[in-house]
């Protein structure tokens, strides 16, 4: 097995933050909610009710958003929200294709 060399961020601590699409956020389970259903709540919920939305990076046509960003902002918009229905939260593995 050939070893590969560091690069600069592994050598020199500065890694950079992986960001995840909301769509990976919610298959990483990062987010409760599918990707349509979690930009309905960040782009006009969520400002209409204080809380803040995180910035994200834009790579292409896509937001992408570090797992910090989005743990910090659902953690307010649950606070806030509080439960609202009976049924449990989707998730990938109960979701099917």
């Amino acid at each position: 097995m050939i070893r590969q060399p560091l690069s600069a961020n592994d050598a020199f601590g500065d890694s950079v933050p992986v960001r995840y699409s909301l769509e990976e956020a919610w298959e990483k389970g990062i987010l409760p909610w599918k990707a349509p259903t979690a930009r309905t709540y960040m782009r006009r919920r969520s400002p209409a009710r204080g809380i803040p939305v995180p910035e994200g990076k834009l790579e292409g046509q896509t937001v992408r958003y570090t797992e910090d960003e989005l743990t910090i902002w659902r953690t307010a918009w649950q606070k806030q929200v509080g439960v609202t229905t009976g049924r449990p939260l989707a998730s990938p593995e109960s979701v099917s294709r």
